[in-house]
Parts: C-alpha cells; structure tokens; sequence
C-alpha cells in the first residue's frame, strides 16, 4: 500500500466486488489457506479505463498461484494533441518599448478617417506580436532541464566529447557518476527554491501562484474523460457527438423566447454622443487585472500596458472608430468557451487543497 501510494497507482484487483473464489490469488498446499498476494498495478489517471479484474480458479496454469486478469478499455483512436496557445508576454520592457517605437511609423501611415475597424485592429494587433517577437531573447536550442546550472551542462557537453574521441569507458563512468551527482544537487537546490516560493506566497495568501507552484512540484495530471450527457440522459462517448452537445447548449444559454428583434439600423451623426475621451482608455487599460487569460489574439493584460501612452493612443483610435461607425473588429466577436467538468467527489477544494499542500510539503521534508 505504501509503494502504491508513493507511485501513484492503484490496485485493479482491489476496486471490484466479487465472490471470494474470484479474489484470492493463492492457494497454500494442501489448500488450508488462500490468501490474495498478486496484485495488477495501474496509475491513477488511467483508473477509468479499468472495466473488471478477477481470477479464474478453474484455470489450470501449473502453479498455486491462480491465474489474475484485468479487462481495461483501450481508446484505439488517436489521440488529439491540440496546440497550447502561448501568451505574447513581454521579456524585455526596454526592448520591447524600442521595437515599438521603430515600428510606429506603419501606424502613422494609415489613412485613420477612412480605415475601418478591422483594418485598424489588424495593424495594431500586427504591431504588438512583432514587437513581442523581436524583443524575446534567442531560445537556446540545446536541450536542458530548467533547473540544471551551467556548470552542469558543461559536465554533460564535457562527456559528449570526450565519447566521440574514444576515451576509455572507466572515465566515463566516473564523469558520468560526477554528472548524476551534480544533477541530484541542482535539482534538491530547485525544489527548496520552490517550497521557500510556496511558504511566501501561502504566508501573503497569494493563491495563485501558490497553486501554480503545487502543480510544478507534484506533477499531477487528473484523468480526462470526453463522457457527456444529452437531453434524452444518454451518454455520448464519439467526440464529436459531445462537441456538437456543448455547442447546442451554449445557443440556448442566449436564448430568450421573449426577446424581439429589430432591424439594424445605421447610426445617425446627430444622435451620436461625444467620441470617447482619451483619459477614459488610460483609466479602462490601468484598471484592467493583470494574469487573465488570454483571446484568440493571445496578447495578455501586461503586453497591453507596456505599450505605454503611444499604445493608449493606438486604442482610442480603434474604440473611437467603433463608436462611431457602430461596427466591431471580427476579432473582438470571437468568443472563446471552455467547459470545466464538474467532479461530484470534490467536494471541498479548500480542504482538498490543503491536504495536497501537506503532503507536498512532508514528502519534500523526508526528501531532503
């Protein structure tokens, strides 16, 4: 049971109810005593493709031990893998501010009284991404885990040539050994850094980032399972059955039997309002908070307020045009949804969170 727990696993032949016949997994000789001692180890995360597990006592294999099966559910098709989105976040502000600037001269250039929205958008969105990209620093293509030091690396790259050159195994070994060392030193250095991260943030109740720090050092990844439910209370399993599931019951989420409709109607120049102030966008963009996900766009709070007050001016420009020509960019129509799955076993994450926070915490204890 402790191997299982510190591994993460279960016991398949442990999670169903059956005769005692089909549990008992060996027979002493002179079958006084049967006792259950062979065991089918799974990790947690695949505990729903587990349909039954049992013995067969009628199955003559040539030993006391009863021969133990395990039906489990394959998903034969492939998996999908779709691409994580990475946010357009801001490395070098300095940088960042000077490629802006270069580059405002395409801004400059459009025509702004006869643009429309789209146009507008699609410049400045083009702006703010390129200047993101040539303000990152260069990605270092050699592959290193983010917690190993230089000095590290240097062992590693000093082992790839002396391999090429032919030296003897024995020193191999022993800068191999000399490598598994400093490895083990980096990574304890990494996971106290952590948990020092995870006693400030707890201690400042940034919950956050404190969760985001659990997550880096447990590694956990919970089942997913693509199972939903339709009006008729019938499980849909092909995905895209369930896909077509969400988008009905997004539509009727707007729906309203007793809305009208009216026709669209251009906007007329003299019932309009005054344009939006410029004080208004810099007061809209600095209340904005920041960490929230992002659009389609991937552009995030922060990048936005980096861009300074040449920034704020870009969207007053862009709000302006839409107030007054009452169209929206196709962008900003765009919505994104993601269904979150409710668990009816979680049923109080606080005090889930917090049992998972200890654990961390003594098993990172024991460690050091």
């Amino acid at each position: 049971m402790e191997f299982a727990n510190e591994n993460n696993l279960i016991i398949a032949n442990s999670l169903f109810q059956h005769h005692t016949r089909r549990l008992y997994t060996w027979t002493s000789p002179g079958r006084k005593y049967r006792n259950q001692i062979d065991y089918i180890l799974v990790k947690s995360r695949w505990r729903t493709s587990i349909l039954n597990a049992h013995t067969l006592p009628g199955a003559c294999c040539g030993s006391d031990h009863e021969l133990l099966i395990t039906k489990l559910r394959l998903k034969l098709r492939a998996a999908r893998s779709p691409t994580k989105q990475k946010r357009l976040e801001v490395m070098d502000t300095e940088r960042f501010a000077t490629v802006f600037e270069q580059g405002w001269a395409e801004w400059t250039d459009i025509n702004q009284s006869k643009a429309t929205p789209d146009l507008l958008w699609n410049k400045a969105k083009h702006l703010i991404q390129s200047a993101v990209a040539e303000s990152k620093p260069p990605i270092e293509m050699r592959k290193r885990q983010h917690w190993m030091s230089d000095s590290t690396l240097a062992l590693v790259e000093e082992r790839r040539h002396k391999k090429a050159q032919g030296v003897h195994a024995n020193e191999l070994n022993k800068l191999s050994a000399t490598i598994q060392t400093s490895c083990r030193r980096d990574y304890n250095s990494h996971l106290q850094g952590i948990c020092k991260e995870v006693e400030k943030h707890a201690t400042k109740h940034e919950s956050r980032d404190l969760y985001h720090k659990i997550r880096v050092i447990t590694k956990s990844l919970p089942s997913k399972t693509w199972a939903n439910e339709n009006d008729m209370n019938e499980v849909l399993t092909d995905l895209e059955d369930i896909l077509e599931r969400w988008k009905s019951y997004c539509q009727s989420l707007f729906q309203d039997p007793q809305s009208q409709n009216f026709p669209d109607t251009e906007p007329n120049s003299e019932n309009l309002e005054p344009n939006i102030l410029l004080s208004e966008v810099r007061a809209a963009i600095k209340h904005l908070k920041n960490g929230k996900a992002t659009g389609g766009d991937a552009i995030p709070i922060e990048t936005i307020k980096a861009l300074g007050e040449k920034g704020i001016h870009m969207f007053h420009t862009i709000c302006n045009k839409i107030w007054q020509t009452g169209i929206w960019p196709s962008d900003w129509t765009h919505t994104i949804f993601v269904p979150l799955q409710k668990k009816a076993l979680l049923r109080n994450v606080t005090i889930t969170v917090l049992l998972l926070l200890f654990h961390t915490l003594a098993k990172l204890y024991c460690t050091f």
